[in-house]
């Protein structure tokens, strides 16, 4: 075992310098380039060659400290390539049909977005090389207690018990107004606040509670398949929905809790097996979930919706891709139009902890998220309907501190990260595994959303459910101490010298 970590602090000590010399060359061309007068268009062409390449790198640097991207970290890192950097990619490549961003902002603009992109990519990816430290081998130990597994498939039962009603008769609620009057319906129903979306915050306790029951349930059948079907069930109605991330990622952390926890998985097969359905299903959902009635669910609306697309790989990574707007809007707009939060939305996303028991609006909210006021800002009309841009936890560093600042808090993010990687889904107990399954279940959408979505899950549907874990083992432990404390002790023997 001290080998295995010697060996590992070796590949991510290598790992962290060649990340610097990599930034620092990238850094070097794009100076040079500058300098010697290359065009705007010229500019943007070079920074998405650059991206792309830099992008390369750090998936590459992540397997050779970790031995797989098969991670929360990995699969973060994935996903804030492909929403702020896809449409880089596309372009290197030449796959790009309408321009970077599809033409809709001026090459100078694009090219400091794909800079910005590129320099909070680096300094995030730092963050976490610097602070994941040694890893071991990260199995869980086949010494683990029963009481401690048994501790965490009770959580489980006991968060599905709470939340298995509430959770059906929303999905039910939501598939009626979906139906009937199609997916951007569901953005102009009235939002439940204060006490009355206490059902909402029940429901979504799903999917913790699948989560810790399938990493408790280790050699027993039913509880798997209570948690696995739970989760499938939940994601195909959200699918049916139109909402493709919020089915998508916790199908994530229910693969990688059952690899970790239950049995281990072939990686290969299984990253390229999903990346087909995810692309093949975001793009039937597309287009299905605009339409309603029994049209929805016909079999041939998804075969047009296949067929209306050249290259369904080209147009999700296009589509996703997309999100890195947010960047280059908020470029556009900070500060000349709006001045730095300098710190703000950081902080009124830590205020989300707090449940909404004294105020009928979080003050979270009605202050305004980052996403809110660039839809408003940018069109109106289509935040008037329910719609959106999303936003980028890039656009989300810059908006606070501008160029400089948001290295150093893209990095501290990282440092996070990275700790969240060494001691909680590297870890040996599975309690720890479950809770870091729960936090990736709902801290993917970061990669192109801002830290008020996303601090709450962290406290209420991981941290929680970990805090409970660990008080039902205390007292596990101080009744079997009770008992031993009240056995009768065996008569000493007499010593014969």
């Amino acid at each position: 075992m001290g080998r295995v970590h010697d060996t590992t602090r070796l590949s991510t000590r290598v790992a962290t310098m060649i990340h610097l010399v990599v930034v620092i060359m990238l850094s070097l061309v794009a100076m040079l380039a500058a300098l010697t007068g290359f065009t705007d268009a010229e500019m943007a062409k070079l920074y998405a060659g650059l991206l792309t390449i830099e992008c390369s790198w750090l998936v590459v640097s992540w397997w050779l400290v970790r031995g797989s991207v098969f991670s929360p970290y990995g699969f973060f890192l994935l996903a804030g390539i492909m929403f702020n950097a896809g449409h880089a990619l596309l372009e290197t490549l030449g796959l790009s049909e309408l321009g970077q961003l599809n033409g809709l902002f001026s090459d100078w603009t694009v090219a400091r977005a794909n800079a910005l992109v590129g320099i909070g990519l680096a300094s995030f990816h730092l963050g976490a090389l610097v602070s994941v430290g040694p890893l071991g081998t990260g199995e869980p130990r086949k010494s683990t207690r029963a009481e401690d597994v048994s501790s965490v498939r009770l959580v489980g039962w006991i968060l599905l018990a709470l939340a298995v009603v509430p959770a059906a008769t929303a999905i039910r609620d939501a598939v009626v107004v979906a139906v009937n009057s199609g997916y951007m319906a569901l953005y102009q129903v009235q939002a439940q606040t204060g006490v009355d979306a206490s059902s909402h915050v029940m429901a979504t306790f799903l999917i913790p509670g699948a989560l810790f029951l399938l990493a408790g349930s280790a050699g027993r059948r039913p509880p798997q398949f209570v948690a696995i079907t739970l989760m499938v069930v939940y994601a195909l109605a959200t699918l049916v929905l139109g909402f493709r991330l919020n089915a998508v990622m916790p199908l994530i952390a229910l693969i990688w809790v059952y690899h970790r926890a239950i049995r281990r998985l072939p990686i290969t097969p299984v990253l390229v097996v999903g990346s087909i359905a995810f692309t093949l299903l975001t793009q039937i959902v597309r287009v299905v979930r605009g339409l309603t009635g029994a049209e929805r669910f016909a079999f041939g609306a998804a075969a047009t919706a296949l067929r209306t697309v050249r290259n369904p790989f080209i147009s999700v990574v296009s589509e996703m891709g997309f999100s890195q707007v947010t960047v280059a809007y908020t470029l556009e707009l900070v500060p000349h139009l709006r001045g730095f939060d300098h710190g703000l939305s950081y902080l009124y996303g830590l205020l989300t902890f707090a449940p909404n028991l004294f105020w009928d609006v979080h003050p979270s909210v009605a202050r305004g998220t980052s996403a809110s006021w660039l839809i408003w800002t940018v069109s109106p009309v289509t935040a008037a309907q329910g719609g959106g841009l999303g936003f980028s936890f890039i656009a989300e560093a810059y908006m606070n501190f501008g160029w400089i600042g948001s290295v150093i808090a893209l990095g501290v993010i990282g440092i996070l990260m990275g700790l969240m990687e060494r001691h909680f889904s590297n870890s040996n107990d599975v309690a720890r595994i479950a809770a870091a399954a729960s936090f990736t279940a709902f801290f993917l959408r970061f990669a192109r959303g801002e830290s008020v979505s996303v601090l709450r899950p962290l406290v209420w549907y991981a941290l929680l459910p970990l805090v409970a874990v660990y008080l039902i083992r205390a007292h596990q432990s101080r009744r079997v101490g009770a008992r031993r404390r009240h056995l009768p002790h065996p008569p000493h023997k007499a010593v014969v010298k």
